[in-house]
This record gives structure tokens, sequence and C-alpha cells, in this order.
């Protein structure tokens, strides 16, 4: 299996005054990262990135704009997925008092040392502009970095005032030995997957689609950002017997945004809900669906979307 580096954050902003937070705001805080460090690194001052001189040795480009420079990449995709994910609290809190805390969770693919710096500069950029309704400063108070994938143990790397102190590189680990026997999965925020050109609704949902764009978005990362082999499909094995999905409650959730680029509201719905899945159908699928818990799958991830959870059942 190939070897992807994942870095995980726990980051908390300190807001100066009360504020009201967006229904979801995944589109809000990477709005503010990108624009934050763009602020902070960018020294052309230009509009977009497309044609700068700069552009393949640019923080910014690399995490918020990075194009297809591989002739097999420019052929697979319209945008390259970018190297980060970002997860908030379940719920996530609507409003916020003054002096109150927002906390979220960022997913890298890359160590920590490599980005860190930039992204405590980003984000001290990003509370000058302010998030919201109004638009409220804030103040980045904490970073701090899971030990190991999953355990729920945190170090602190960055507190204001002391030095950066990244923790060491993680390797994405390995799932449990064997599936359990019963398994639900939970589509958290929701999930856009698309066949033939059509966005995939609850009564279009498929098992083996799922697990295909699980595994499909697991290879693509890893041949793009841990040098795997473009013919190396580590992840993908062959579909699952749909008779092993035991039950599904999915529903449509529409979510909306706006979209400074196109100047418009933008409407980004997906699956939501709940699937029941036999273990048995999973041996040769368990493990990627184990890791994409931190990479989420479908479009969308770098704003949160497309991210589950796994639940064993008795």
């Amino acid at each position: 299996m190939t070897d992807l580096v994942v870095t995980r954050l726990r980051v908390s902003w300190l807001c100066e005054g009360a504020v009201r937070l967006p229904p979801y705001p995944g589109s809000m805080v990477r709005g503010l990262l990108g624009h934050g460090l763009k602020r902070a690194v960018c020294v052309m001052r230009r509009d977009a990135c497309d044609g700068c001189v700069l552009e393949s040795n640019c923080i910014y480009a690399r995490f918020f704009e990075a194009p297809a420079r591989d002739p097999l990449a420019r052929k697979r995709f319209a945008h390259v997925p970018p190297p980060y994910v970002l997860e908030f609290p379940k719920p996530t809190p609507r409003a916020l008092p003054a002096r109150g805390v927002f906390t979220f969770h960022l997913h890298f693919l890359a160590p920590p040392r490599e980005f860190l710096p930039y992204l405590v500069v980003a984000m001290e950029k990003a509370g000058e502009l302010g998030m919201g309704r109004p638009r409220t400063r804030f103040r980045l108070t904490a970073i701090d970095q899971e030990t190991a994938l999953g355990s729920g143990r945190w170090q602190a790397v960055y507190r204001p005032g002391q030095p950066l102190d990244p923790g060491p590189v993680t390797a994405l680990g390995q799932a449990p030995r064997r599936p359990p026997r019963r398994l639900a999965v939970h589509l958290e925020t929701p999930l856009r997957l698309k066949r033939r050109g059509q966005l995939i609704r609850p009564e279009t949902f498929t098992l083996s689609g799922f697990l295909g764009a699980v595994r499909s978005r697991l290879d693509d990362l890893a041949w793009l950002y841990a040098g795997a082999p473009a013919v190396s499909r580590p992840f993908s094995t062959v579909p699952v017997d749909e008779t092993r999905l035991r039950q599904a409650r999915l529903r449509w959730l529409d979510w909306g945004r706006y979209s400074s680029r196109q100047r418009q509201e933008m409407k980004l719905g997906g699956l939501v809900g709940r699937l029941e899945v036999d273990g048995e159908a999973l041996d040769e699928h368990w493990p990627a669906l184990w890791l994409g818990q931190w990479l989420h799958a479908g479009k969308q991830t770098s704003m949160g979307l497309g991210q589950y959870r796994l639940e064993v059942l008795s």
C-alpha cells in the first residue's frame, strides 16, 4: 500500500465580537484561508495564478489553484483535487458570542514542517478580514496535531508567542485487520457523486458506486501526492455485491454558497444519511473504506463535503 502522509490539525479561532455563521462554514473557512495565504505570500498581485512565472514554486498555488501539469492529470482532471480536507464539529454552531471559540479540523497531505508556518501567517491575515455576519475579526489561539491518525490524542504545535513545534510525519494508518460483521456508514456532510455526468440521488445510489468513489479518490491522491505510478491502483478492487447493502436511509440535502469568482449563488447538494452494510462484502474494500474517513469522498472535499463516519454494529 502506498504511504500517504497526512497531518491532522485542530484549529481554534477566538472571535473578537459576536458572529453569525452560515449553515455549513466550509466555503467560508476555505475562502478565508485562501485569501489570507494569498495576501501573505503573493508578490505578483495577480487575480489568477495561471501563467504566473512563480506558480510552480508558490505555496498558495499548491494548495488553492494547483494546475494539472502532467498530461495524464490534464486528461483525468478538470481541477486537481487539492491536498487538504476541512472538517467541522457536529453540530456546527450557527452563532458565537463575543470571545467565543470556533474550532475545526484541517487534514493536509503534506508533512507539517512544509506548510505550518505559512498556515499560521495565513490565519493571522484571515483574522483581519473577519468571518461570518457581521464581518467579525478573530485571532488564531491554538493549533494542535493528532499524534496518530484516529487516536484522539493531540499535542500542541502552535500557541501565540511561542515557537512552532510541528509533530512528526504521520502515514495513514492500517485499517483494523478484519471488517466487522455489520457496519453502519454515516454520510455526515453532502456526498456529491456523479455517474455519466449526472449527480447520484437517493434513488440511483449503489453501494458499488460509493465504494468505487472512495477507492478512486485514494488512488488519485496516492498518485498526485505520494508518488504512486499512474498505472498503479492499489486500493481498487472488483465491485461489491449490491445485496450486501442491507439498508439505506438517504436523503438529498441542498447546501448553497456564494462564489466570489463566479459572482453568483451556487447550490451544492448531496446525499446525507445512513447505510447498513454486511461486513462480509468488505474484505477487499475495507482498507480503503476505513482510510477514507479522513479524506472524504466525492466532490468539494476541500470544503468538507463527502465526510463519512463508520460505526461497528453488534
